[in-house]
């Protein structure tokens, strides 16, 4: 579950699709559909029993935060030491489309439940568990 600590309308309006997503059982479906994903060795099944796991067990606080770095080209981030938190940037709030938060949050939900991509850069990374993921969480938001 997903508490809206952010409170900017976008983001409300992207935790609200994101939560709908993660209920929605034909997200799990693709997400077992897909033949492998790269930086884990779990299995698709295994994949989607974590992230679901962990939405529904703990309570995940989307909260906001103003980057130092004016030209900061990250979104948001999650830390190690306050698991369950997903830190979003204001300075980019208006730069993406709602479906884009959609897609971020699922992707840090990733991060929480355990899955990495390795470094920042997203190049290459595609088939990791918090990208792909992300991707058809962001597609199915356009959906809804």
């Amino acid at each position: 579950m997903f508490n809206d600590k952010a409170s900017r309308e976008v983001i409300t309006i992207a935790i609200a699709k994101a939560t709908a997503i993660m209920c929605d059982k034909n997200f799990y479906r693709e997400i077992s559909e897909v033949k492998s994903f790269t930086h884990t060795e779990d299995a698709s099944c295994e994949i989607f029993e974590h992230i679901k796991f962990t939405f529904e067990i703990y309570n995940i606080d989307v909260v906001t935060y103003k980057s130092r770095n004016p030209w900061s080209k990250a979104n948001g981030y999650t830390k190690k030491r306050k698991p369950f938190k997903i830190y979003v940037n204001t300075r980019k709030i208006n730069k993406r489309s709602v479906n884009a938060w959609v897609g971020f949050l699922i992707h840090e939900t990733c991060h929480l439940a355990g899955y990495s991509h390795g470094s920042n850069s997203p190049k290459g990374k595609e088939n990791s568990v918090p990208y792909k993921v992300g991707s058809i969480a962001k597609r199915m938001a356009g959906e809804i």
